[in-house]
């Protein structure tokens, strides 16, 4: 059934940037845009295709005659230009160029010029430095724009470790900080989709300030600048968003940059299709390169359970150790070699490696050697729960935490019987997981700890984020003596003592439903910090003293 948008609000203006055909010259990319059926035409106002040096008077006429036939914008120049850079001249001639953009865009008719906000020097890693050098030089490029009667619109960048802010949040900031209230943005999905922002709640948040989407896709890692529908973002989202807001931004579709024709064709059609119809846009489940790993053996029937389900979707490798090792947690292989071997694996389409070491060293061998392409990884499904401070000693979680540490998302997950025969609900809880991730709903750093009862999935009463439960530890050691009179050990685990409150993962279990509980590496315990901090003058005085003697 159609969704209904709002009866105040027509449909955007849908465009293409003539960074969509880079390969054409940029008469020809604008004839193809308009030939396409758009209303609006951004030109990628860079080399190799339309930068200023390379505009002639009479391609200046053309421009302004376009104009007459569109909503046209210009996209100020971006390559090797920084108006954040911490040198001052490469900085003053960023700023020329911007405003070199306003004065074109006011002699050819166009509404807007698009610029960026430039990034910190991989020489000078300073935010707040940085961040002040893209105000004062921006602020110059705003006010002659206001002068010119052309619009400016602030587009957010990827610009990875160099980036200036991480949160939509921080980005408007620097909008702000220009005091210009005529100033408006240009929201990129794609680079959005990246950062990890939820471009449905920015397009809420912003509304009407931005002036363009730029629309493009991705899988979430790199702007790879795919049409619509081929990625991860969510447009059904996104399209709603727009519809309940009332945003009156430009539509500008930015795949390419060498698309053809046919592809400007069917990115036109999507973005049609999203906005009349947007239950038909559901974003494509992207297919994503899983690990799969556990402590209890490649053999183990909980595993293949989940291989079975994650399979139907995405791309699955096993890589597990070929004998159990519970309860083993983190430990590598550091003084003795790996060896694996191939094994058949039960599910069709699946490459499966029996490792002769623990699950943290299958996890370090696929992803260092074995199936180095993995986005995630998932460890399971483990017979018996891994709950409260027990994650720290789980084979299980060690896994997940080995890939955690080289920066792979990963799931553990446990089913909470030691005789467990209810795996299935465990493997679709997880399979929703990876597809969420999949497309883009779940951070891109992420560790989740994953614990289902071991009952029928009608009984299961639902899914909770859940905090680790505390216990406390009844392991009692044995003594005794072998044949020859020696003495050795036992480790004898009792009950354990769990105190069980609610919001924790032992209490959603014994209600009946299904505990994540979201970890992380930090386990700094700032409660004992100012302790110790106390105590290091007199330490550093004892090494003082000691060196006298």
């Amino acid at each position: 059934m159609k969704q209904p948008q709002p009866s105040t609000f027509q449909s955007p203006v849908l465009g293409a940037s003539t960074l969509c055909l880079l390969f054409l010259p940029w008469r020809e990319a604008i004839k193809e845009i308009l030939a396409q059926g758009f209303a609006a035409v951004e030109l990628f106002c860079d080399a190799p295709q339309a930068h200023f040096t390379q505009l002639s008077a009479e391609d200046r006429r053309a421009l302004k005659s376009f104009s007459s036939q569109c909503e046209l914008s210009l996209h100020a120049p971006t390559f090797e230009l920084n108006v954040a850079s911490a040198n001052p001249d490469a900085r003053a001639e960023a700023v020329r160029q911007y405003c070199q953009a306003v004065r074109l865009a006011a002699a050819v008719g166009a509404r807007r010029v698009v610029v960026h906000e430039g990034h910190m020097s991989y020489w000078k890693l300073d935010r707040r430095a940085a961040r002040q050098a893209a105000v004062d030089g921006l602020s110059q490029v705003v006010a002659l724009a206001k002068q010119e009667g052309v619009t400016i619109a602030l587009e957010n960048t990827n610009y990875g470790k160099f980036a200036m802010y991480e949160t939509w949040q921080e980005w408007i900031s620097i909008a702000t900080d220009l005091h210009d209230p005529a100033l408006r943005l240009t929201l990129d999905t794609g680079h959005g989709q990246i950062a990890g922002w939820d471009i449905a709640a920015v397009i809420r948040a912003l509304g009407a300030q931005i002036a363009q989407i730029h629309i493009s896709d991705n899988k979430g890692t790199a702007d790879d600048h795919l049409l619509p529908g081929s990625g991860v973002v969510n447009w059904q989202a996104i399209t709603r968003a727009v519809g309940e807001t009332g945003c009156r931004a430009t539509w500008i579709l930015e795949s390419g940059p060498f698309s053809s024709a046919e592809e400007l064709r069917v990115g036109k059609e999507r973005m049609e299709q999203y906005w009349t119809d947007p239950g038909t846009c559901v974003t494509a489940r992207a297919s994503v390169r899983i690990l799969v790993s556990n402590d209890d053996g490649v053999h183990f029937h909980g595993l293949w359970t989940l291989v079975e389900e994650l399979v139907l979707r995405h791309q699955v490798t096993v890589i597990a150790p070929d004998r159990e090792q519970s309860g083993i947690g983190t430990a590598i292989s550091l003084h003795g070699i790996l060896r694996a071997r191939a094994v058949t694996a039960p599910v069709a389409g699946v490459s499966a490696y029996a490792v002769e070491g623990t699950p943290g060293d299958c996890v370090s061998l696929g992803l260092g050697a074995l199936a180095k392409e993995s986005e995630l990884v998932v460890s399971g499904i483990n017979e018996g729960s891994n709950l409260g401070d027990d994650a720290f000693l789980s084979g299980t979680v060690g896994a997940a935490f080995h890939a955690f540490f080289r920066g792979v998302p990963a799931i553990a997950v446990s089913v909470s019987s030691l005789h467990s025969t209810h795996f299935d609900p465990a493997a679709r809880v997880v399979s929703g997981l990876v597809d969420a991730f999949a497309n883009g709903r779940l951070p891109r750093r992420v560790l989740l700890n994953v614990n289902v009862p071991d009952i029928p999935a009608r009984e299961i009463r639902g899914v909770r984020v859940t905090r680790p439960a505390r216990r406390r530890y009844n392991e009692q050691v044995r003594e005794e003596e072998d044949a020859r009179g020696k003495t050795y050990y036992w480790i004898v685990r009792e009950r354990p003592d769990w105190e069980i409150e609610e919001g924790t993962d032992i209490s959603a279990l014994q209600n009946g439903f299904i505990s994540i509980v979201p970890l992380r590496s930090d386990l700094r315990d700032e409660g004992c910090v100012p302790s110790l901090e106390s105590l290091c003058e007199l330490l550093g005085r004892t090494l003082s003293d000691s060196d006298e003697i």
